[in-house]
């Protein structure tokens, strides 16, 4: 009987600790826009010269490199598609003079990619950085999935968000911009 409940049990319990990750991601995020949305903040000043979004091209990720690149903030670009990007940044560079960077990156591969995007960011004073890839099985479902589709996941939306962070926050730091101080 107790063994047939541990899968029902660890199931609920992933599931609560998903939605309590999801709760804090939302009131950061939400903190963070309402922030950049009031007018008196120079962003320049308090984070630094560059922000860096990934997942640009598009949605969310599109919205967040304009809004930066209209409070004056010069943007890095990441995305798959070089063609999307290269749109992306002549719209955010024309509408907004400040300059753009692009990288081309497929977050699904292998982690050989972070090298080079550590390499391209190295030398930029970065205060933002907003982990946007991500992707879902739809319209497939879960179960039908293969091996090689929960690796794509993990990659992602797990270790993109850790391994971006991993490059850009020592920088942050050492400049006193990746931590909240009182």
């Amino acid at each position: 009987m107790f063994h047939s409940l541990l899968p029902t049990v660890g199931a609920i319990s992933m599931f609560y600790l998903a939605l309590k990750l999801l709760a804090l991601i939302m009131k950061c995020t939400t903190n963070f826009m309402m922030q950049l949305l009031r007018d008196e903040v120079n962003l320049k000043r308090r984070y630094g010269k560059w922000a860096v979004v990934t997942g640009s091209t598009s949605g969310i990720g599109k919205a967040y490199a304009t809004l930066l690149a209209e409070k004056g903030l010069n943007v890095v670009l990441i995305s798959r598609s070089r063609e999307k990007l290269q749109v992306v940044a002549e719209e955010i560079e024309s509408q907004f003079m400040v300059q753009t960077k692009i990288h081309v990156a497929d977050f699904t591969g292998s982690v050989k990619i972070y090298r080079e995007i550590e390499e391209r960011l190295r030398e930029l004073d970065i205060g933002i950085l907003v982990n946007n890839v991500g992707m879902a099985q739809i319209p497939r479902k879960f179960v039908d999935s293969d091996k090689n589709d929960c690796w794509k996941l993990l990659n992602v939306n797990c270790l993109s968000v850790l391994l971006m962070t991993k490059i850009v926050l020592p920088g942050m730091v050492a400049k006193g911009r990746g931590e909240k101080r009182q």
